[in-house]
């Protein structure tokens, strides 16, 4: 029973790719060796129509000899135009998003500017409050001094007037 993995008719598909084979003017085991395969007859079969090609014959094909995959199964040039014309539709699709992104690249990278920005605003303002805070502890250190000296002078003041 014969495996079936392509679809399109068996025998254009058999016909190009023996016309392939003898355009290019080579054997059935030339054309095999070519594609890496271990037998000619493997080739012959395709021919016949009485085997498959792999996927590694069929992208074999194509890297070798140039030809286009949607040929081989049958398609004509006005579905290669169609498949151009979608190609053509999704490249522009492909640089819109191009476009898309560039423009959120430069929106991410200006956003990222002013966090930059903000940090080092950030960064100088804690700065300056740590400052504030070192000068408040030490106007208390200051207080807490002039306290503990002033209660020694109330008490003297005290002791003087109780002596009057």
């Amino acid at each position: 029973m014969k495996k079936e993995i392509l679809h399109g008719d068996d025998q254009c598909l058999a016909a190009r790719v023996k016309q392939i084979r003898t355009e290019e003017g080579l054997s059935q085991a030339e054309f095999a060796e070519v594609l890496g395969l271990s037998s000619p007859a493997i080739i012959s079969d395709i021919e016949r129509g009485s085997r498959d090609p792999s996927k590694r014959v069929l992208l074999g094909i194509r890297a070798h000899f140039g030809r286009d995959l949607n040929w081989l199964f049958g398609g004509g040039p006005d579905e290669i135009k169609s498949l151009q014309i979608e190609n053509d539709d999704k490249a522009m699709q492909l640089n819109e998003l191009r476009s898309q992104i560039t423009q959120k690249v430069e929106e991410t990278s200006s956003l990222n500017e002013r966090i930059d920005q903000l940090l080092r605003q950030n960064q100088d303002k804690d700065l300056k409050l740590e400052k504030k805070e070192r000068q408040i502890s030490e106007l208390k250190d200051e207080i807490t001094t002039l306290l503990k000296e002033n209660s020694g002078l109330k008490d003297e003041l005290l002791a003087f007037m109780r002596k009057q």
